[in-house]
């Protein structure tokens, strides 16, 4: 450049227009002072919070938000956007408080992330209850209502407990509505001892594996189909509080109940860490069973059969079986998995078990608050083990003890827990 070049005046040319021109700030009481204006209220221009609160609907994926600030949209479109997300975000918060109400309880309940294998756990008991009920050799059932002998004392309390289990009812004479418990002892015994068992029971097989005089391991039940055989239940002395004055009166009552045998499991502490668990039947082994780690083999096969000739086809009339799927704590009930077997015919059961298990910082709880008892926190009067089945029929006898004045004979009382 020249030097006469210099003399002449330079003018500068912004390079943006002059609404894009940065503010200038001076310093004032040791800060910043903003000598341009961001908007004007009184011109129409929208403020700062108006633009963030457009900017933020805009942008934000919150879906519908958008419709409500868009430019030309017309009164009706924005007022459905408004009421649809009012109502949407209503039960959002709803569900949203019902959420947080249930947390106020401590209990939750959660699948294990951990597998837990099946031997921890006890094979189910199963009861069969066959139709017919009475023997020939024990009461002539069809020969009495027929020519209608005049019976009396024990005799008739017999035929009338044979009635009762036969659902044979009358109408033109009084009938007893009460039994004594040594009747009912003795009426079970003929039809559900040792020798009367292997008239039912042909073969039995558990994990395969024949089970060597399977009789032995059946114990005698009563349902209200009457009389029954039960395998793999806890002897009589672990379920109920018998008391010495009915075993002393009643000891062939518990003639196959294995009295006296070491207990090894309950409902709520499983197995004991130093117990004979047993996964096969043995004569000297502690009912009861446990489960194996096969789950394809832990199984049982039962082959019944019923010898016609023997029975009264009065008595109900069939010649099936009832059965009962049920927790060897509990005496099996109507409350119970139920299945029927007619004959000529093959069931297959298929059990899967649900098991429900505490956290040890819910004991601190109150039942109130976990909503649920332990088993040192309730007692029963008939049963030693509370769970809710036998609650269910304690409650039972009792409310009918009460009303009727009467128990059903299948479910326990005071007189006798048989």
């Amino acid at each position: 450049m020249y030097p006469r070049e210099l003399d002449n005046p330079i003018r500068v040319r912004p390079m943006y227009p002059p609404e894009y021109i940065q503010p200038q700030y001076v310093p004032k009481n040791n800060g910043y002072k903003n000598t341009s204006r961001t908007g004007n209220n009184k011109t129409g221009s929208p403020g700062k919070k108006e633009r963030l609160f457009r900017e933020y609907c805009e942008e934000t994926t919150l879906h519908g938000l958008k419709y409500l600030v868009k430019p030309n949209r017309p009164k009706y479109e924005r007022a459905y956007w408004l009421i649809a997300l009012l109502v949407t975000y209503t039960l959002l918060f709803k569900t949203l408080w019902d959420q947080l109400q249930g947390y106020r309880s401590p209990v939750l309940i959660s699948f294990e992330p951990e597998p837990t294998t099946i031997s921890t756990l006890p094979l189910p008991a199963v009861t069969l209850c066959p139709d017919m009920q009475v023997r020939n050799s024990y009461l002539n059932l069809s020969s009495t209502l027929a020519e209608g002998h005049n019976i009396s004392g024990k005799q008739e309390q017999l035929f009338y407990l044979a009635t009762t289990f036969c659902g044979i009812n009358f109408h033109e004479r009084e009938v007893p509505n009460s039994f004594l418990p040594d009747t009912i002892v003795n009426f079970s015994l003929a039809h559900n001892t040792y020798a009367q068992c292997e008239d039912f029971i042909a073969v039995a097989s558990l994990a395969f594996k024949r089970i060597v005089d399977p009789c032995y391991y059946f114990r005698p039940t009563f349902t209200e189909q009457g009389a029954c055989i039960t395998f793999n239940l806890l002897p009589d002395n672990q379920i109920y509080k018998i008391s010495e004055e009915y075993s002393n009166k009643y000891p062939s009552a518990t003639h196959q109940s294995q009295l006296g045998r070491e207990a090894i499991w309950s409902p709520d502490d499983g197995y004991r860490p130093i117990s004979k668990k047993q996964i096969r039947p043995r004569k000297d082994g502690n009912p009861p069973l446990a489960a194996s780690d096969n789950a394809v083999a832990a199984g049982y096969i039962i082959m019944l059969q019923v010898p016609s000739l023997k029975f009264d086809e009065i008595c109900h009339g069939g010649r099936g079986f009832h059965g009962y799927i049920h927790n060897p704590a509990e005496p099996p009930t109507s409350g119970h998995t139920y299945f029927y077997v007619a004959p000529a015919e093959e069931l297959d059961i298929r059990v899967e078990p649900k098991v429900y298990t505490i956290s040890r910082d819910l004991l601190t709880w109150g039942p109130s608050t976990r909503m649920c008892y332990m088993q040192y926190e309730r007692s029963l009067a008939y049963f030693r083990f509370y769970t809710q089945r036998n609650c269910e029929q304690e409650c039972e006898s009792n409310f009918t003890a009460k009303v009727c004045n009467c128990v059903p004979f299948f479910r326990p009382s005071e007189s006798a827990v048989f």
